[in-house]
């Protein structure tokens, strides 16, 4: 869903969706505490996936409009801000769930959902309409989202650095799939693996804001290049470390070249993208990223079956 979202951004005012996007994270939550039945919990977490694909790409094409100078350092302030989250929303989620049960931890992911909202509502964006519709009706709404999409998969450039970013998340998604499981392997706990984890997104997220900035200043080419040489040695220097302190660093390094792909490729696109497709590009990048991520462990699966892991 997140190549129409973006589509539609293009269309339609971008504050509007977002706070759509917003209520889809807020009240979710909430309707988990009443739930019985599993069909019910099917389509519940339908809709409370969907906040993700229309807030996410949306978001992006927002801060890549207001901050086009400064695109990479925004744009990797904002995924650092999205990855925080990603940290500490398991961890309070947990310790909500040790000390006061299942309804506390829903409670309070959607009391955290409404707070965003509200402090959205009131930082008062300007308008972020990039081009009026060709008509009304469903017809047109169609019309346009296909004229966009046309032009974000002929723009060549635009692809291939979505592609570039989704087999950057086919490592990543490798990685936090079968990590744990050489990390046992050899003898350690599964408190070690989770170390290893920690240290990898700390890293990312300490890294992400600089490496956007750098891109802004040196190129975004010459990082992503580099960032994708990391994350590459890294992944083949896995199989062939043993010890834990190796695995650290390893874990660490590749934390720190997702950051740099991740910063400068999102602001490349941005860079390439026609400002009224930008929702658009921004969508088909996220697209990308997600089936890398999903294809990551399917891969590395067969890979690993096949021919063990320091294939």
């Amino acid at each position: 869903l997140k190549w129409p979202a973006g589509a539609l951004s293009d269309i339609y005012d971008r504050r509007w969706l977002l706070v759509i996007g917003l209520l889809a994270f807020a009240l979710p939550p909430l309707g988990y505490l009443f739930v019985e039945d599993v069909r019910w919990l099917i389509a519940l977490r339908f809709v409370h996936g969907t906040a993700t694909a229309v807030f996410g790409p949306i978001a992006m094409a927002v801060v890549a409009d207001l901050f086009r100078q400064t695109r990479g350092a925004a744009l990797g302030s904002y995924t650092a801000a999205t990855q925080a989250g990603g940290m500490l929303g398991p961890l309070l989620g947990g310790w909500l769930l040790t000390v006061a049960g299942f309804p506390a931890a829903f409670i309070a992911a959607g009391l955290l959902g409404t707070v965003a909202l509200l402090l959205f509502l009131v930082t008062r964006l300007p308008p972020q309409i990039p081009h009026v519709a060709s008509g009304t009706g469903a017809k047109a709404l169609v019309r346009d989202m296909g004229r966009g999409a046309r032009t974000v998969v002929k723009n060549f450039r635009v692809m291939v650095t979505s592609a570039t970013d989704g087999a950057r998340q086919i490592a990543n998604g490798a990685l936090m799939a079968f990590l744990p499981i050489y990390v046992v392997s050899l003898g350690m706990d599964a408190a070690q693996a989770g170390v290893l984890f920690g240290v990898q997104s700390v890293t990312s997220f300490i890294a992400r804001p600089t490496m956007g900035w750098a891109s802004d200043r040196i190129g975004r080419r010459p990082l992503i290049l580099g960032g994708l040489i990391i994350c590459a040695l890294t992944i083949a220097m896995i199989p062939f470390t043993s010890m834990f302190a190796g695995l650290l660093g390893l874990s660490a390094l590749f934390g720190f070249g997702e950051a740099i792909v991740n910063a400068a490729a999102a602001a490349l696109v941005a860079d390439l993208s026609e400002l009224k497709t930008l929702g658009s590009a921004m969508g088909m990048q996220g697209a990308v990223m997600d089936i890398g991520h999903a294809s990551g462990p399917i891969l590395a699966g067969f890979l690993v079956g096949g021919l063990g892991f320091q294939l």
